[in-house]
């Protein structure tokens, strides 16, 4: 426990050396932007959104006030939280980010799966999926505000469940393959060590069969003085030394 509080601590004093005031600025106004995309895109939110921004902004006005830049950075950062992590915007961020993560889970299992790993369980998570993927993209953005924050909620669950399903099943067939794969390459190891067992390797076999090098034959040379012969590679005869 006190390991995690040491590595959070050290992690906070590292983002605030890299974080400026600057920075900080910069992440405000994209906060305010992306917070504008959602009130656009889901009108009914707009009232909630923009009362958010209120806090957010009384916040970020006592933030510009203190004068320790790190406490201020930390300020500042809270204050823009309060619009990133508020209820609307966190609901959709989730929303949004689920319905992709759903079809990347789908996309990756027909991309990755061999024709033999689609089984029963496959095709039929994969039909469950396939409906909540569709009736979770037509959810109405112009509900009442009450109304389309408990159909977002509920949209979450049901992707994140299904997401949740696929993943496991996807990780089980991924390690089945895995240890398959194995298992067939210790057979084939076998395999081969048996049959070298039974027969000399390849190059055992040809170092083992192969028939010496014949040897050059040397011509002999009649010595003049004596009559004896010496090879023809000397310069001298071998019995009395004349010259050949």
């Amino acid at each position: 426990m006190l390991r995690n509080v040491v590595i959070s601590l050290f992690a906070c004093i590292l983002l605030m050396r890299c974080m400026s005031v600057e920075d900080e600025q910069e992440s405000w106004k994209q906060a305010i932007a992306d917070a504008g995309k959602v009130s656009e895109k889901y009108p009914s939110l707009k009232v909630a959104i923009d009362k958010q921004i209120g806090v957010a902004n009384l916040a970020w006005d006592k933030a510009l006030k203190v004068e320790d830049e790190t406490a201020k950075i930390l300020a500042m950062k809270a204050a823009r939280t309060l619009i990133t992590n508020g209820t609307p915007i966190i609901t959709v961020k989730n929303y949004e980010s689920n319905i992709e993560d759903l079809e990347d889970e789908i996309d990756k299992i027909k991309r990755r799966f061999n024709q033999d790993e689609f089984t029963e369980e496959t095709q039929q998570l994969l039909a469950a999926a396939r409906p909540v993927l569709v009736n979770a993209k037509f959810v109405p953005n112009d509900s009442e505000v009450t109304e389309l924050h408990e159909a977002l909620v509920a949209q979450n669950r049901l992707l994140e469940h299904n997401i949740k399903l696929l993943d496991v099943h996807y990780e089980s067939v991924m390690e089945i393959r895995d240890l398959k794969e194995k298992k067939e390459k210790a057979e084939r190891e076998a395999l081969k060590k048996e049959e070298e067992a039974k027969n000399p390797s390849t190059v055992s076999e040809v170092s083992s069969t192969a028939a010496p090098a014949a040897k050059k034959e040397v011509k002999m040379v009649k010595c003049r003085k004596c009559g004896s012969k010496s090879p023809s590679t000397t310069s001298k005869c071998k019995s009395c030394g004349a010259k050949i």
